[in-house]
């Protein structure tokens, strides 16, 4: 049978022949590249706070009214890593009273509203973000026979460990029974924005 396209047919093996070679060019041999991932994991810190023992000025028994002051040295960590803010709380029980060396007997207490926070220093830094420091709480002076929030830090700051000085005092009644008088500070941190 008579071809009358010769030339068509030669263009044809032509160009699948040059595609093949194109397609041995392009594809590399070989495996794929694999991407891996890496990860790392921080575990969140504690968040706490505390007041070291404290003693108070040493008193004799008096007909008058007497004034005993002291410091609470409070220390405030965030190791949590949360970034969420913080803030502290320092409450007081009565003071008890136990005899002690005494012999004296029928000592009343004294009430936690009789001790009271008369300043609350500035924060001290220790470690972490000094940029951003805590500050002194909005309601840091007074009786503590309620929670008082005597220091806070924002969102995004109070990333460290920091101290406070809190200077108490303790007003002792007139004719107060000798003998040992016993208080329990509670100190609490709280995550995010004060109340």
């Amino acid at each position: 049978m008579f071809d009358r396209h010769p030339q068509a047919k030669r263009l044809t093996l032509a160009l699948s022949a040059t595609g093949v070679l194109a397609l041995g060019l392009i594809a590399p041999v070989g495996a794929a590249p694999a991407a891996s991932g890496v990860e790392q994991d921080i575990a969140a810190g504690a968040l706490t706070a505390s007041i070291a023992d404290t003693s108070m000025t040493p008193l004799t028994h008096s007909h008058s009214s007497q004034n005993s002051t002291g410091t609470l040295n409070l220390g405030a960590d965030d190791d949590s890593g949360s970034n969420a803010g913080w803030y502290v709380t320092v409450e007081s029980s009565e003071f008890t009273w136990s005899a002690g060396a005494t012999g004296a007997t029928d000592g009343s207490a004294i009430p936690a509203a009789d001790f009271s926070i008369t300043t609350a220093e500035d924060p001290g830094f220790v470690s972490g973000d000094s940029v951003n420091m805590p500050t002194t709480g909005p309601d840091a002076t007074g009786g503590l026979d309620s929670p008082r929030i005597v220091l806070e830090a924002a969102a995004d700051s109070g990333d460290g460990a920091y101290t406070q000085a809190l200077d108490v005092n303790l007003a002792v009644p007139a004719n107060q029974t000798a003998g040992v008088y016993t208080a329990t500070v509670t100190t609490t941190i709280f995550s995010g924005d004060t109340p």
